[in-house]
Parts: C-alpha cells; sequence; structure tokens
C-alpha cells in the first residue's frame, strides 16, 4: 500500500501497477481524492483498493498542498459521528475506512459505532 496526503502522488503510485491499495485523507471538508477523474475513480480503473483515513478528523488537517487551510479541530462537533462516516461509506470506490483513535476517550466514543446496524441507515444528514 501507499500513503501520503498529496493525490497526484497517490494517482502516480496507482498508475505504476506495484500497489494493491492507496491510503488518502478523505472527508466531507477535503474531498480532492474523489473529484471526477481523481485518484478514486484512476484507483477503480487501476483495481486499486482505496482505504480512507481522516473521516473523522480530531486534530485539524496536516499541511499539504491541496489540504483546506482550516484552524486544527474536530469535525465531529460539527456533523457528528454518523453523518461522518455515513458520507464517506457513502461512495463505493471506498473499500474501507480507518478510524484513527489516540486516546481511550475517543476508543470509549468510536467503537459503538461499530455496531450499529447499518450506518447508511441513520436518521440525519442527508448527502
Amino acid at each position: 500500500g501507499h500513503n501520503s496526503e498529496e493525490i497526484e502522488v497517490l494517482i502516480h503510485a496507482v498508475k505504476t501497477g506495484e500497489f494493491d491499495v492507496v491510503f488518502p485523507s478523505y472527508n466531507i471538508e477535503f474531498q480532492d481524492a474523489g473529484q471526477p477523474g481523481g485518484l478514486f475513480d484512476v484507483a477503480k480503473e487501476y483495481e486499486t483498493g482505496v482505504m480512507v483515513k481522516k473521516a473523522l478528523i480530531r486534530q485539524g488537517f496536516p499541511r499539504a498542498p491541496g489540504m483546506p487551510r482550516k484552524p486544527p479541530g474536530s469535525l465531529i462537533p460539527q456533523y457528528g459521528v454518523p453523518a461522518l462516516l455515513k458520507f464517506v461509506l457513502k461512495d463505493p470506490r471506498i473499500a474501507t475506512v480507518v478510524v484513527g483513535m489516540k486516546r481511550i476517550s475517543e476508543v470509549e466514543e468510536d467503537v459503538p459505532y461499530g455496531y450499529l446496524p447499518s450506518i447508511s441507515s441513520q436518521k440525519g444528514v442527508q448527502w
């Protein structure tokens, strides 16, 4: 697999045919990887898996090219965990979402969402 914050680097990696999976940042406020003709489409064309990171953004965005210039902060208070996961999981080009947790409180907050019958059936924000 290949992990990078730069979408063009990941696109190049996919096109080499040497990687089975790429690991981009993708969430409700940073959607570059999902743009038409972008990383997700190239990965699908090359039959390369996509594992998304930073779907919840607890600590703010890194300062890589193309990333929004937003102050550090979590998306959770604004949108809620179910809506953030629903947004990412609705894209069939995404194979899985990796939710990072650094604190025990984050584990306790996030783990119960793995036991919901289906995140797509949750009421709330419509995408």
